[in-house]
């Protein structure tokens, strides 16, 4: 077969990016690139390639990839960009330099003044973020960019009817490309909800999630949760559980997507001794390393996990523990859907611990409903998709909560509930971090006042 010249993978990496398989556009945004060596338009395919990651939350390979670009070309937008993947990377300085430079240059680069808006809000600097916007708005720069931003924090400073006004001609641009036009209404939904306008927020909730809803078979999950409970007897997890504590450092956070586990990470971060690493794919990317997967399923065979292979996924988790934190004691895992893994963590990661979180499922739909996941959760866009994921994480969780303790009893495994810690944080976030044997500290109640934790950035749609 004859190789590709760099037109058609970059034919093949546009097609992609439109159908919004983000990896698989990224591989052929690389290929595209080495296919054009030292050739000037190389520079633009990598930059299209930066903006891919951003959308798939591989903050620190857009950051290289777009630092790359602006050795070349500088340009406001591309300094924009990169101050975006520094901004999601948790390097906000770095971020807000960047945009600064950029306002210097072009003061109404409305999406630099919205970044830049929305970093000062997530500082703590909000009665500047505010006045960021208000300026912005005076002066007539009223784009989609500066309207969305506003919504992000208008119903903290009370401002939700004026975001609403400024938001809803955007929302109901037919124009704009499907996930754009999908971000807006689900921004306005948040605000009429907050105003008191149900009817109408559902309404934009319904119009957002037709818009970016993704395919999702319920049938196919539903045939991978029961070969997992099939699978995973408390006989063959006790006979795969290895010895010793390697994997003591891990705290693994999991539960249904907006159940808790960002409150909960939170809570045990702030211990003096644990660091926060956030979603971490690591668990995922150090399974899948383990050959032998069949198509169709999610796990490899089980006489596969030993020797060689075992050791290699136990490094790549732990590695990426390292690139968190190389001198804390322990570091936080709040991946949610993990709890389809737990079944291997025993062997991959001796001594890890465990933390379920649970929330009134009712909640839980909706909060799933009403927000606009970019990559992965492909169940939310609808409520019967919804309804079936959940079922078959209840009747995955009842199996791991029967069976992992019963196998497995040195391993720390904790449940707790998100709307019982809410009404009283002291005893449950004591329970919670006792839980996965830490000594109690009375920091655990002032978490995110010590910058280990902050309300979460999300990346623009990038395109």
């Amino acid at each position: 077969m004859a190789r590709k010249n760099a037109r058609e993978l970059l034919d093949e990496a546009e097609a992609l990016l439109r159908k919004g398989r983000l990896d698989l556009a990224a591989s052929r945004y690389r290929e595209t690139i080495a296919a054009l060596g030292k050739h000037p338009s190389a520079d633009k395919v990598r930059a299209r390639l930066g903006l891919v990651l951003l959308r798939l939350g591989r903050f620190d390979e857009a950051a290289g990839e777009l630092e790359r670009v602006c050795r070349s070309d500088p340009s406001a937008e591309n300094r924009y960009r990169l101050a975006q993947a520094h901004a999601f990377a948790g390097r906000q300085e770095e971020a807000c330099s960047l945009l600064a430079g950029v306002l210097e240059d072009d003061p109404n680069h409305q999406p630099a003044i919205a970044r830049t808006a929305a970093l000062y809000q997530y500082i703590g600097r909000g009665d500047e973020a505010m006045a960021l916007i208000d300026d912005a708005i005076q002066r007539g720069l009223t784009g989609r960019e500066i309207a969305h931003a506003f919504a992000s924090f208008a119903i903290k400073h009370d401002r939700a009817a004026d975001a609403i006004d400024l938001l809803t001609p955007h929302a109901e641009d037919q124009t704009l490309a499907p996930d754009v036009r999908g971000e807006m209404l689900f921004s306005l939904g948040r605000l009429l909800d907050a105003a008191g306008e149900f009817d109408r927020a559902w309404s934009a909730y319904e119009q957002g999630n037709a818009l970016t809803r993704r395919p999702f078979d319920a049938d196919r999950h539903d045939a991978v949760i029961d070969a997992l409970i099939e699978r995973y007897t408390p006989e063959t997890l006790r006979a795969l559980a290895e010895d010793g504590e390697e994997g003591k450092r891990a705290i693994l956070i999991v539960g249904m997507p907006r159940s808790g586990t960002t409150l909960i990470e939170q809570i045990i971060a702030a211990h003096p001794a644990v660091e926060s690493g956030g979603e971490l794919a690591a668990l995922n990317a150090a399974i899948s390393g383990i050959p032998g997967r069949k198509t169709g399923e999610i796990h490899p065979p089980l006489n596969r996990v030993r020797g060689a292979s075992l050791r290699r996924a136990r490094r790549t988790y732990l590695d990426a523990l390292d690139a968190v934190s190389t001198t804390a004691d322990r570091v936080t895992d709040k991946m949610p859907n993990n709890f389809v893994h737990l079944g291997l963590v025993p062997a991959i990661l001796p001594g890890a611990a465990v933390v379920h979180c649970r929330r009134d499922v009712r909640d839980t739909a909706l909060s799933c409903y009403f927000r606009n996941f970019v990559t992965g959760n492909a169940f939310t866009g609808d409520l019967v998709s919804i309804a079936r994921y959940i079922k078959a994480y209840l009747r995955l969780m009842r199996h791991w909560r029967a069976a992992l303790p019963k196998a497995c009893p040195d391993m720390p495994f904790v449940e707790v509930e998100y709307e019982v810690v809410s009404a009283d944080p002291e005893p449950n976030s004591k329970k919670v971090v006792e839980g996965v044997r830490l000594p109690w500290d009375s920091a655990c109640l002032a978490f995110g006042r010590d910058g280990k934790m902050a309300p979460t950035l999300e990346p623009d749609q990038a395109g």
